[in-house]
This record gives C-alpha cells, structure tokens and sequence, in this order.
C-alpha cells in the first residue's frame, strides 16, 4: 500500500509511515530504499503517540488499525496535533454488524462503525463522507477533517 501512496505525494512530498512494532517500521524501512522512494520516512510511534511532530501533516490515512488502538483518545489527540489546519483524516475500518458480521469480526472488532465514528468526533474530526468500493463489503471508509477543539 504504501507505494502507491509514496507516488501520490511525489519526489517533492513526504510520507510518513508510523507503527508501533519495530520490526514492521524497519520492513518498510528497508522495502523504500530498495525502491528508491526516498519520500517514505519511517517513524516507530508507541500506543499513547504517533511521534509525529505538530502540524507537519496534511493527511492521516489509516487502514484497519483504528480497532487495534488501545490509548484511542490519546492516538487520537496525536493525530490532531501533528495534522495541519483542515487536515484530512481517512479511516478505512471494518464494518462490524451486529447480527450480520462473521463470529471472527464481532469477536475481533468489538465495536461498529458508529462507535468509531463518534470516539473520533470527540477527538476534533468532523466526519466528511463515506467513500465506498465495490467489493468491500465488510469495511467502512469514512473520511474527517480536523477542526479545532
């Protein structure tokens, strides 16, 4: 994934990828240089933070991980202070639906869309719309943009 989003900033652009597992920010680490994307800098964040400094992004784009914040207020507080006024903050999350999601989801999700959506409202993010494609029935993505608390 993160190729095709080192080619939508370009040369001149900066992509940061954030994780909180060692070995995850070292693969991605080691997979840009052998392609020579010189825009991906990686950075090893922590369960309470995503290390990035203020308002040096414009983008958060995070891909079925908003379940897996154990700290979501304090991941949430972070993304907010490092984004730039009218930031824009995509999540693309499950889709777990009580009576319709497999056991594995329900079990492995714990909350719906909803529930998400309402934890980053409070958090400084107003919900834009939703982006929707075909074949991906069991997530969500839903686009916010930061607002000042």
């Amino acid at each position: 994934m993160f190729p095709l989003l080192a080619n939508k900033v370009g040369s001149k652009g900066t992509l940061y990828a954030v994780d909180i597992i060692s070995k995850f920010v070292e693969h991605i680490k080691n997979r840009a240089e052998n392609t020579g994307l010189t825009q991906v800098k990686t950075v090893l964040s922590n369960e309470h933070s995503t290390e990035l400094p203020e308002d040096s992004i414009d983008i958060v784009f995070i891909s079925d991980s908003y379940h897996h914040f154990v700290h979501y207020q304090n991941m949430l507080t972070s993304i907010h202070s490092a984004m730039r006024s009218g930031g824009q903050f995509v999540v693309v999350e499950f889709d777990m639906v009580p009576g319709k999601s497999s056991k594995f989801l329900v079990e492995h999700i714990h909350d719906t869309k909803e529930v998400f959506t309402a934890e980053i409202e409070v958090n400084g993010f107003m919900p834009v719309d939703d982006i929707t494609i075909e074949g991906m029935t069991e997530t969500f993505i839903r686009r916010f943009v930061k607002h000042e608390l």
